[in-house]
C-alpha cells in the first residue's frame, strides 16, 4: 500500500494475522535537515536522485508487543539492484562512447497531420 499527501508518501507492505502478529515492512523518505552519519544508519538510508533518501523499516511482532528495526535485508536487496543498474548503464556508455543516438520523434495520442486535398 502507498500512502501519499502532499507532504510525503510512504509504502507499507506485510501481514497482519487473525491472532494479532504483524509483519510490516515500511519505506519512509527522510525530510531531516541535518546530515545524517552513514556509519550509524547501517547502510540502511537509500539516496535517490532528487537528493532525497528513503529509510527500510520493519516492524514485527504482535500489536501489543512490537519492535521497529532497519529493514537489512530489503537496504541489500536494494543496494544489490542499484550496482546492476549501474553496471548496465556504464557497459551501454562505453560500448556507445562516440556514437550519438539518433532523436525519434513519436507523435502524442492528440497529434496528427491534416491532409487537405
Amino acid at each position: 500500500m502507498e500512502v501519499r499527501s502532499n507532504a510525503t508518501t510512504i509504502t507499507v507492505s506485510g501481514t497482519h494475522t487473525f491472532d494479532q502478529q504483524i509483519d510490516y515492512r515500511v519505506i519512509a523518505p527522510l525530510r531531516n535537515k541535518k546530515k545524517i552519519d552513514p556509519d550509524e544508519a547501517f547502510g540502511a538510508i537509500e539516496e535517490i536522485p532528487g537528493g532525497q533518501s528513503k529509510i527500510f523499516l520493519k516492524i514485527i511482532g504482535t500489536t501489543d508487543n512490537y519492535e521497529v528495526k532497519l529493514d537489512k535485508e530489503a537496504t541489500k536487496k536494494k543496494i544489490v539492484s542499484d550496482l546492476k543498474k549501474e553496471v548496465k548503464e556504464l557497459k551501454e556508455a562505453f560500448q556507445n562512447r562516440g556514437i550519438k543516438k539518433k532523436k525519434e520523434v513519436e507523435l502524442q495520442k492528440d497529434e496528427y497531420f491534416d491532409w487537405d486535398n
